[in-house]
C-alpha cells in the first residue's frame, strides 16, 4: 500500500463556486483519489476555502459586512455545492482557523530564524484619495507583457506574468478611480532568489510533469527569482509573528498563506483523529507522493514558491511530485471567473453556472460526466449546455446507461440471479483486460479524459456484445445458452461500474447494489474488474441510472416555451449528505 496526498486548490470564499472551479480544480483530484481507494492506497485529499486576502475584503466592502462574514458564508455555501457533486475530501478545511494560523505562524517563523524572510522597504500602492495603502486586489490596470486590461496589480489571469507595484500601466484604485502612488512601506520579504538553483535542479528530475507545467516554471526560474515581500498593510489575514507596534498594522499576505493550508489541513485532520504526528507521515516521508490539482494561473506559487517555502524549512518537507495543473474552462470563448462571469449565445447565456443553482436543475452524475470529457487538461476547452445536452444523451445515457439497463432488466426479468457459465467468452475477457490496461496508464498520469474515453470504448463494445449474442432469441431456444452470456455481460456490466466509479460515483454504488454484490465498489477495489462473479447471487430490480436532457424543457422561459407547452423535468434526487470530516489556494 502507498501513501498518497492529493492537495486540492483553495478557492477564495469570496462568491460561490462554478464549473471552471469544478473543472479546473476539483472534481479531477477528487477522480484521481477515488482510483487511489481502488487501489487499496491510504490517501488523504485536502483543502477547503481561502478566506483571507483582498478578493474577501473586496467583497465584504461592497456589502458594508465583515471580511469574516463574506468568508463564512461562502465558506459553507461552497462546501455544500462540492458535497453535492459527490467530491469527498479527508478534510475541507479553511484558512481562518487556529490551527492554520499556528502552523503558518511556525512556518513565517522558522523561515526567518533559516535567514529566508528578512525586514524590507517595499514599494505599495497608495491611494491619496482613500489616504490609505492598497493591497493588491484594489489596484488594476494594464499588463505590460500582454496588454490584458483590467488586470490585477500582482498578476495577470491571461498570460501568468506577475508583479511588483508599479509594473502595471495605468493603473487606478478600484475603490474610487484615483491614479494611486507607490510609497515606501517596512515590508517582510521572501528570499526566493537564494532558491534557483535547487529548484532548477529539483525541476530536472520531474520529467512526468505536463509540458505546461514544466515549461512555464523553467521559464519563470530561467528568468531570475526575485525576492518577494509576504506581508501587507491591511488588517484581515494572519498576524505576523514579530514583536513591535508597527506590525500590528500588517499581516501576513495571502499568497504566503494560503499554500500552508495544504500543511495545515493534515495537522488539522491529524489531531481530529487522535494521532497529531500521523501528518508526518505524508509531509516528512520519501514515499509518499504529493498531487497538486490547480489551474493554470496558479502554476507559479506551486512549482516555484512553495516548493522554495519548503525547501527553506529545512525540515525534510516532501516536495510536490506531480503538479496536473489543468487549462481553463471557456464559455463562448471567454473564462468564467467570480467576476467576470463568460460569454455565452442565445438562451443558454442565461442558463446559471455556479454550482449551488447548477444543481437545483442538473443531476450530479450529468456534470460529473460532461467536465470529465471536455475537462481542459493541456489546452484551454469550451463549454456549451448545448454540448452537454448532446453528449449526456448520446454518449452518456445512448452508451453506458443503455447497456447498464438492458442487461440487467433483462437478466433480471429472465433469471432473477447471476446465471452461471462454467467458462466465460475469451471475447470478454481479452476486451476487459484491454481497456482496463489502457484505463491504467491514462488514469494513473492523471490522463482523466482519455480514462473516461476507455470506459467509453467499453460501454461501445458492450452494447455491440450483448447485441450479437441476441439473448432474446436465445431465452427461448436454448435458455442455458442464454444465462451464459449473460454471465459475460454482467461481467462487462461490473467492469464498467467500477471504471466509472472515479468520475460518476453515485450511479456506479447504484449498478453494484442492482447486481447484490456485497460490499462496495471501494471495498472490492481494481482487481475485482477481472473478478469472477458471484453466480446464483439474487439481482435487485434495476431502473435506469441516467435520464436525457432537453434543455427546452427544463429552461422554457430562457428558450421561449410556454410553460403550459412542456413538461418540466423534475429535479433528479439529490445525492445522500456526505458524513465525517469533509473537505477547495483557488
Amino acid at each position: 500500500m502507498s501513501k498518497i496526498l492529493i492537495n486540492v486548490a483553495w478557492p477564495y470564499a469570496n462568491g460561490p463556486i462554478h464549473l471552471g472551479h469544478v473543472a479546473g480544480s476539483l472534481l479531477p483530484p477528487d477522480i484521481f483519489r477515488r482510483y487511489h481507494v481502488l487501489l487499496g492506497n491510504e490517501v488523504w485529499m485536502v483543502g477547503g476555502s481561502d478566506q483571507h486576502g483582498t478578493p474577501i475584503t473586496v467583497s465584504a466592502d461592497k456589502e458594508g459586512v465583515s471580511p469574516e462574514t463574506i468568508a463564512e458564508r461562502y465558506h459553507q455555501i461552497n462546501k455544500e455545492s462540492i458535497e453535492g457533486l459527490g467530491i469527498e475530501y479527508t478534510l475541507y478545511n479553511k484558512t481562518h482557523c487556529p490551527v492554520h494560523i499556528e502552523v503558518t505562524q511556525h512556518m513565517f517563523t522558522r523561515l526567518k530564524e533559516n535567514g529566508y524572510i528578512y525586514e524590507v522597504e517595499e514599494d505599495e500602492y497608495y491611494c491619496p484619495k482613500c489616504a490609505k495603502f492598497l493591497p493588491d486586489r484594489y489596484v488594476e490596470g494594464i499588463c505590460p507583457k500582454c496588454g490584458a486590461t483590467d488586470v490585477r496589480s500582482d498578476q495577470c489571469d491571461s498570460c501568468g506574468a506577475t508583479f511588483v507595484p508599479g509594473d502595471v500601466l495605468q493603473p487606478h484604485c478600484t475603490r474610487c478611480g484615483t491614479t494611486p502612488e507607490v510609497r515606501s512601506s517596512k515590508q517582510f520579504a521572501l528570499k526566493l532568489s537564494a532558491f534557483e538553483k535547487p529548484l532548477m535542479e529539483e525541476l530536472a528530475k520531474n520529467t512526468h510533469w505536463r509540458s505546461n507545467v514544466k515549461a512555464f516554471t523553467e521559464n519563470f526560474v530561467k528568468g531570475g527569482l526575485k525576492d518577494r515581500s509576504i506581508t501587507r498593510d491591511m488588517s484581515w489575514g494572519v498576524p505576523i509573528p514579530v514583536e513591535g507596534e508597527e506590525w500590528k498594522s500588517k499581516v501576513i499576505y495571502v499568497w504566503f498563506d494560503a499554500v500552508i493550508g495544504y500543511l495545515s489541513a493534515t495537522v488539522q485532520h491529524a489531531r481530529d483523529i487522535g494521532q497529531p504526528d500521523y501528518w508526518k507521515t505524508f509531509w516528512q516521508n520519501p514515499d509518499c507522493k504529493h498531487y497538486y490539482f490547480i489551474g493554470k494561473d496558479n502554476i507559479p506559487f506551486h512549482s516555484i514558491i512553495w516548493p522554495a517555502m519548503l525547501m527553506g524549512m529545512e525540515e525534510g518537507y516532501n516536495l510536490p511530485y506531480d503538479i496536473p495543473a489543468n487549462e481553463y474552462l471557456m464559455f463562448g470563448g471567454a473564462k468564467l471567473s467570480k467576476s467576470r462571469k463568460g460569454a455565452a449565445s442565445a438562451a443558454s447565456a442565461n442558463i446559471p453556472r455556479d454550482i449551488k443553482h447548477v444543481l437545483e436543475k442538473f443531476d450530479p452524475e450529468e456534470i460529473r460526466y460532461y467536465l470529465s470529457v471536455v475537462m481542459p487538461d493541456l489546452h484551454d476547452s469550451d463549454f456549451t449546455w448545448e454540448d452537454l445536452e448532446t453528449k449526456v444523451n448520446n454518449e452518456l445515457v445512448a452508451a453506458l446507461g443503455n447497456f447498464y439497463h438492458r442487461c440487467l432488466s433483462f437478466t433480471h426479468k429472465n433469471f432473477g440471479e447471476i446465471p452461471a457459465n462454467r467458462e466465460s467468452d475469451a471475447k470478454v475477457t481479452e476486451a476487459i483486460v484491454k481497456y482496463l490496461k489502457d484505463y491504467n496508464s491514462h488514469i494513473s498520469v492523471c490522463d482523466f479524459k482519455k480514462a473516461i474515453q476507455d470506459v467509453m470504448a467499453l460501454a461501445h463494445f458492450s452494447n455491440e456484445y450483448f447485441n450479437s449474442c441476441m439473448p432474446w432469441k436465445l431465452v427461448k431456444e436454448d435458455r442455458e445458452k442464454c444465462g451464459r452470456v449473460l454471465y459475460d455481460n454482467l461481467r462487462l456490466v461490473k467492469a464498467l461500474c467500477i471504471m466509472a466509479w472515479p468520475f460518476m460515483p453515485k450511479s456506479s454504488e447504484r449498478i453494484w447494489g442492482f447486481m447484490g454484490l456485497p460490499g462496495t465498489i471501494a471495498e472490492a477495489g481494481i482487481a475485482a474488474v477481472e473478478s469472477a462473479l458471484p453466480a446464483g447471487t439474487k439481482l435487485n430490480e434495476p431502473v435506469p441510472v441516467y435520464g436525457k436532457i432537453d434543455l427546452k424543457v427544463m429552461f422554457p422561459e430562457l428558450y421561449g416555451q410556454p410553460e403550459a407547452d412542456v413538461k418540466i423535468k423534475e429535479k433528479k434526487q439529490a445525492p445522500a449528505k456526505l458524513e465525517g470530516p469533509f473537505a477547495d489556494f483557488r
